[in-house]
């Protein structure tokens, strides 16, 4: 054991006093090498070789940087020599973005070479961004669109001058304007002005190395100036079983054309000069029309068309009379029930079953809704009804109101 330890010695001994061989230092200026690029212009998505040769004579293999620099990035690349021969690989997946890329070759951190190669929008295989707006137009001719068209390869890099763009398109499948548009500032552009007539247009777009998805232009029709409204059927009676029906005439603007369906129509009730409800409805082919349930007590209604807030209709004026003639009230004290009916209507007949009928007690803020059934109802009273003075009960009927002193 004591023999090993002292070879081991020995052996670590030696080589500290051994000298290190040292690589001797060298310099190499920009004159010292050749370095070229196999190919100054590809197609994005290519990769790119750069070859160099150091022309003088090396103690040993040294290692270059290649900076590789883009308006939008920058990337470093390292390689060793072999022979005095050297090589860069730029792969596919760094050269996607068009433009110009410049190339630099440092030894210890020292430029000695450069070139540059452009990388070029990849032809075929092409799309179109488009951009169109806006979508909709009155039709007057001082309104326009643009469609703006930007044509590009898969990787995103917009074709270069002088490609151009055609521009297609019909009017309601018959009206055919072409035109073509030089790509300026990476874009192509048409500006389509309404026509006075509503319609849909088709657009088509492309160019010899790319194409676009179809686009659409609606012309719709103007603001109206004016309509009118009218009465279709009317019930004359305060019976809420019964409708009225409105309608507009066709809606068109100063051009003729009828407003789009769809067009919200808001129907607009006043009561005694008050408002009393606001109902919608919505055109199609630029008539709407609406029914409107009669209201439960005699009254006069004023009815009114609006569209968009300010294009008022002429005013229709509804008189409702009470729907019933008479009825009978009795109230039994045994059984604490009010007897409502027989209720007889306008004609001398029993008033349907399901007409409603409201029962309130004065002063005390209690009210309830029932139905008629066989023309009579049956109302069983809470004590809450009678606990309190007045003891008097309202009934209302089809605009008929009477009222009924209870006794406990």
């Amino acid at each position: 054991m004591k023999v090993l330890y002292y070879i081991l010695f020995s052996i670590l001994l030696f080589s500290c006093n051994s000298k290190i061989e040292e690589v001797p230092p060298f310099k190499l200026q920009s004159n010292d090498i050749i370095f070229q690029l196999e190919n100054n212009e590809i197609n994005a998505g290519e990769e790119v070789k750069a070859s160099g040769k150091i022309l003088i004579d090396i103690p040993h293999e040294v290692k270059f940087d290649l900076l590789v620099s883009h308006a939008l990035y920058s990337e470093v690349f390292t390689c060793k020599t072999n022979n005095g021969l050297f090589q860069f690989v730029i792969p596919a997946y760094s050269n996607k973005i068009a433009g110009e890329v410049n190339l630099y070759v440092l030894f210890e951190g020292k430029l000695i070479g450069k070139d540059k190669y452009f990388i070029k929008p990849l032809e075929g295989l092409n799309k179109i961004q488009i951009f169109n707006g806006p979508k909709e137009l009155f039709a007057e001719d001082e309104d326009a669109s643009m469609i703006v068209a930007i044509p590009h390869d898969p990787f995103g890099n917009p074709l270069l001058p002088p490609s151009t763009v055609n521009f297609r398109s019909n009017f309601e499948g018959k009206l055919k304007e072409e035109s073509n548009a030089e790509i300026k500032h990476l874009t192509a552009y048409k500006i389509t002005k309404s026509k006075s007539k509503q319609g849909k247009y088709i657009i088509g777009v492309n160019s010899s190395e790319a194409n676009a998805q179809e686009q659409e232009l609606i012309i719709g029709a103007n603001m109206p100036s004016s309509f009118t409204i009218e009465l279709l059927s009317f019930y004359p009676f305060a019976d809420s079983r019964q409708n009225i029906h409105i309608k507009t005439d066709v809606i068109k603007d100063n051009l003729g054309n009828i407003v789009a369906d769809g067009t919200m129509i808001n129907f607009i009730i006043k009561q005694n000069e008050e408002l009393y409800g606001v109902y919608q409805s919505y055109t199609i082919g630029g008539i709407a029309n609406i029914y409107i349930q009669n209201p439960n007590n005699a009254t006069v209604w004023q009815i009114t068309g609006g569209l968009y807030d300010n294009i008022i209709s002429n005013e229709i004026t509804l008189n409702f009379s009470k729907n019933i003639n008479d009825f009978k009230l009795h109230w039994n004290h045994d059984k604490k029930i009010l007897n409502v009916g027989p209720v007889i209507g306008d004609l001398g007949q029993f008033v349907p079953d399901g007409s409603e009928v409201r029962i309130s007690s004065i002063n005390h803020g209690l009210e309830d809704f029932v139905y008629l059934e066989n023309g009579i109802i049956n109302y069983k009273l809470n004590f809450e009804w009678i606990a309190k003075d007045p003891k008097q009960l309202e009934v209302l009927i089809g605009g008929l109101q009477k009222m009924i002193s209870i006794e406990e």
